[in-house]
């Protein structure tokens, strides 16, 4: 017989046709594979799972956008924060990171060289440990029914595995990506690490309420995707610089500060300005930020 391939759309249509299934794909896509598969009732011994590499992982009870939980989710923006102005290389910041309850990953016993942004609960993180046939061999190159050739080598799987292909990688902009603004043409670039919607929404709202050419520039320098936690800081440069421009342009202030797409003004919902435990959060961001810009060129040079 032939293998079976399918894309993860077509996961709950086949799954009933086969006892053992093989995720292709270590990003989120095959995360979600893998706990579909897990809440629908698969044993985890029928599982196999190919992870040419491992991902840093947002804690999602860490940053979830609901008054009810303000000093825990600000306390994770604030503790990125601290943590980029403080310490001497990325590594350190993944691992002060994951010692904040920020982030975490799958298995304690890899240091995870990716990360996309992937927002992972602890349940769920329970359910992708409980995998345990990880193929590390690098990306498949070929599939049988039984067999995959991968890069650094070959694996078995059970006869008639569905695979399960999560292999798609997310788009980096060129380096030499135009500018947002751009004559007559609107690139819609990310100016906002992994948030492409809030990017668009506040693009358009530029478009429409802001014609000064500068203002327009200095709001929306192009913040690229990111493979690496060390890409991931060198963005937060330009992302910070963007920031700081919206605070200072009227019309962008007001808006930003009424989106629903912006985290913080869910966690504001009800805000008590005497609340003073809540109001030293606050304050602490603008050194913070400030720490962060001056120290991420020397992290990232000491990281090389």
């Amino acid at each position: 017989a032939e293998a079976t391939l399918v894309p993860i759309n077509e996961l709950p249509q086949r799954a009933a046709e086969h006892d053992h299934f093989t995720v292709i794909g270590a990003g989120k896509t095959g995360m979600d594979a893998v706990v579909w598969l897990v809440e629908t009732g698969v044993d985890p011994d029928n599982i196999s799972w190919v992870r040419p590499s491992d991902y840093w992982l947002f804690n999602r009870e860490s940053i979830l956008n609901h008054p009810a939980l303000f000093e825990t989710t600000i306390g994770s923006f604030l503790g990125e924060l601290e943590i980029l102005g403080s310490v001497s290389t990325v590594d350190e910041y993944c691992l002060q990171m994951e010692a904040r309850g920020v982030w975490h990953r799958i298995d304690p016993t890899i240091t995870p060289t990716k990360f996309h942004a992937a927002v992972c609960s602890k349940r769920e993180l329970a359910m992708l440990s409980s995998v345990k046939d990880v193929i590390r061999l690098g990306h498949v190159t070929h599939i049988a029914n039984g067999m995959l050739t991968l890069r650094d080598g070959t694996a078995t799987v059970p006869k008639n595995s569905l695979y399960v292909d999560c292999s798609a990688s997310a788009g980096i902009v060129m380096d030499e990506q135009p500018p947002v603004f751009d004559g007559d043409t609107i690139n819609l670039n990310l100016i906002r690490p992994f948030q492409p919607l809030f990017g668009a929404a506040l693009i358009a709202f530029l478009e429409t309420k802001v014609p000064d050419a500068a203002a327009r520039a200095a709001c929306t320098h192009t913040v690229n995707f990111h493979d690496t936690p060390a890409q991931y800081v060198a963005e937060m440069l330009p992302a910070m610089m963007n920031q700081g421009a919206w605070s200072k342009v009227p019309p962008v202030k007001e808006w930003m500060e009424r989106t629903r797409l912006q985290a913080m003004n869910h966690l504001m919902t009800g805000f008590d300005p005497t609340d003073s435990a809540k109001m030293e959060l606050l304050m602490r961001f603008g050194p913070a930020a400030k720490a962060a810009v001056g120290n991420i060129p020397k992290l990232l040079a000491n990281s090389q």
